[in-house]
């Protein structure tokens, strides 16, 4: 029998079986096995389930998770109710869903919603998503709107958003207005009073990203006439924001001579977002030549969208080395997105010692691409502690846990 007292010793065993299995096609010995999940605390138990998991091995990986999940361990029970479905085992799978959901995580919460969804019982998964949407999460209340979008109760989302924006809900405001904004049916928000509301209620910067919201919801909408009017005062007054706001105005509307009237201060004033959206304005026009030299100049400047574009742009033309050391520039500033794609473009060139910090770094900010590029690096190179780590950042990435299953 193992010790209780070596989870290190325990997962090194576990990666040199699992090595085996997957290199040899060599069976995992039933009885050692067992005892190496007996010698395992909950959290250790649950690295175990995820590393096999990682390799394919979801047979081995219940009792692990199974054992993980009995003492608090979340995700291995999220993982478990994943294979549990996937395995056609509905009921043991939501009886556990329950359990779990039943402790209050949002993503235990969400989690149930998506399994009842998959059932198609989509009434009881709305109600679950409303529960944790009038808790104020966002991720909920989009799940809780699709289930009624779904079931054609669109005004009873709307009368639903209303209620919770005038008891205070940015989020459920700007989502009104989004809706409102697309359907073109009659006065958005900011004629009806509910950009009064948000202006009583939120500071500053909520009011000005509420009309930024609301004013590209019109111009998607093409109703540019109203989106201006939300923005004309401030942009009239130098407001920066609101001035670069009038310039993608004027340049969706068509009118790409006023944009330029409205960018050229900004522009000569060398500000770097003024620079990225005239770029696109030329860019729009066909002139690849002058929007690249217009982003050159922002990204040269620090600018993390521009430096951001241009790697987007020299990869496009196939200048991938020029492209990565543009994405390190933007991922050196902070940019999580730019760090996964400077990774993604190292883990495709095999330098993966290289790529790990990028991906790691975007990963951390829980960038997909980047989760799922570390699992299958640190599988690479068989260190399974690790990748089983990132595994289970993948896992709380995916709320309901059984694309992650099925992806496996």
């Amino acid at each position: 029998m193992i010790g209780r007292d070596g989870s290190a010793t325990i997962l090194d065993r576990v990666e040199a079986l699992l090595d085996q299995t997957r290199q040899g096609g060599r069976p995992v010995p039933e009885r050692e096995w067992r005892q190496l999940i007996e010698a395992a605390d909950p959290e250790t138990a649950e690295m175990i389930g995820l590393m096999a998991v990682e390799v394919g091995q979801r047979a081995l990986a219940e009792q692990p998770l199974r054992r993980a999940a009995e003492g608090g361990m979340t995700q291995a029970a999220v993982v478990l109710v994943a294979i549990m479905n996937d395995d056609g085992r509905s009921e043991e799978a939501e009886r556990l869903a329950r359990e779990l959901a039943a402790s209050g995580n949002p993503t235990d919460q969400l989690a149930l919603a998506n399994l009842l969804a998959s059932h198609q019982r989509f009434d009881e998964a709305a109600e679950v998503g409303r529960q944790l949407a009038e808790t104020g999460e966002v991720a909920g209340v989009e799940f809780y709107l699709s289930m009624l979008d779904r079931a054609g109760r669109s005004e009873t989302a709307d009368k639903w958003l209303s209620e919770q924006a005038r008891e205070g809900s940015f989020v459920a405001a700007v989502h009104l207005a989004a809706r409102l904004g697309r359907a073109g049916s009659g006065p958005v928000p900011p004629t009806d009073g509910l950009a009064a509301l948000v202006a009583g209620e939120f500071d500053a910067d909520a009011v000005r990203d509420f009309r930024v919201a609301v004013a590209g919801f019109l111009v998607g909408a093409e109703r540019f006439d109203e989106a201006a009017a939300l923005l004309w005062e401030a942009a009239e007054s130098g407001e920066r924001w609101a001035v670069l706001e009038m310039g993608r105005l004027e340049r969706d509307r068509g009118d790409l001579d006023r944009a330029v009237e409205w960018l050229d201060p900004a522009v000569a004033a060398g500000d770097g977002e003024a620079l990225v959206v005239l770029a696109s304005l030329r860019r729009g026009q066909g002139d690849e030549a002058e929007a690249a030299r217009l982003v050159r100049i922002a990204a040269e400047a620090g600018h993390l969208v521009a430096q951001f574009n241009l790697a987007t742009y020299l990869q496009g033309e196939d200048r991938d080395e020029e492209a990565l050391d543009w994405f390190r520039a933007a991922a050196d500033s902070g940019d999580e997105e730019a760090a996964e794609h400077a990774g993604i473009l190292l883990f495709e060139a095999e330098r993966l010692a290289d790529a790990l910090p990028y991906l790691e770094r975007a990963a951390d900010a829980v960038r997909p691409r980047a989760l799922w590029a570390l699992v299958l690096i640190c599988a690479e190179l068989h260190d399974l502690p690790r990748g089983a780590k990132w595994l289970r950042r993948a896992i709380e990435a995916d709320h309901a846990g059984i694309s992650l299953i099925e992806a496996l």
